[in-house]
This record gives C-alpha cells, sequence and structure tokens, in this order.
C-alpha cells in the first residue's frame, strides 16, 4: 500500500510541478486517484490502523500542495471574510476531501441523490465546477 501510495505522490509532485492552472491540476489528480484506487488504497491503509508517518514518509509532502506561494494563474492567498480569515489550506482540504469522498462513496452517492441515471461526464463536469468554486475561494475570486 506504501508504494501504491508513494507512487501516486511523486505523480500528483510531477502534475503540480506543470504549467497547467491549479484547477487543471487538481482535475489530474482527480483523475489519476480514480484510475489508480488512491482513495480506496489510503481509507484502508488507515483504517487498518496503518500509521500515517509509514504511508507519507516525505516531510515535504505536505508542501507539495499547500506550500506554493503562487500558481500559473495567479497567488493562492487566504481571502478576508469579516475578521475571519480563510486559509487556502483548509479550502484546499475540502477540495480534496470531495474528490476522495466521492471516489470512496460515488455508489451510495448516486442512490441517496437520484443521480443514478446521470451519465459520468456530465457528473464528472458538475463536480469539477463545485471544485473550482470551492479552490476559488482562495484567490478571493
Amino acid at each position: 500500500v506504501a508504494a501504491v501510495l508513494h507512487a501516486a505522490v511523486e505523480r500528483n509532485r510531477r502534475l503540480f510541478e506543470g504549467d497547467a492552472d491549479f484547477e487543471s491540476t487538481m482535475r489530474e489528480v482527480h483523475r489519476a486517484h480514480e484510475v489508480t484506487g488512491f482513495s480506496r488504497a489510503l481509507a484502508w491503509a488507515l483504517l487498518e490502523g496503518t500509521n500515517l508517518d509509514e504511508l507519507l514518509d516525505d516531510p515535504e509532502h505536505g508542501s507539495l500542495f499547500v506550500g506554493r506561494e503562487s500558481t500559473p494563474t495567479g497567488p493562492l492567498k487566504a481571502p478576508k471574510r469579516g475578521s475571519d480569515v480563510v486559509d487556502i489550506r483548509v479550502l484546499f482540504a475540502v477540495a480534496t476531501l470531495l474528490v476522495m469522498g466521492w471516489d470512496l462513496f460515488e455508489p451510495y452517492l448516486l442512490r441517496v441523490s437520484g443521480l443514478e441515471g446521470v451519465d459520468d461526464a456530465t457528473l464528472q463536469q458538475h463536480l469539477y465546477r463545485v471544485n473550482d468554486a470551492i479552490l476559488a475561494l482562495g484567490r478571493g475570486r
């Protein structure tokens, strides 16, 4: 399991080092996670009690995503909402939760939301739109 997760982290690192905008990169990460079963492997390992340090032994893992000062489409800044500051790391975590949660619970989510008859391409388009909106909050759009 650790080898699968390490390979995914390296692939994601290459994606984030590319020239694509942040939202497009997140879409590529999502597509790759679907193909490799990353979310399921990670969930299984965590539910089995695997130490997270063993799975993510790279101390730079977190900075792969949230340590970037900017993206090709502009800086990642936390916008102010009144006196509260929305941290880009929280937005990134929520966007990741959407992607990974959908991967894990898709059959259940389709059933309870009445979306079972909607084709995959349409669902993906809507998921990307919601994910983009979440990430756009980090740019103050």
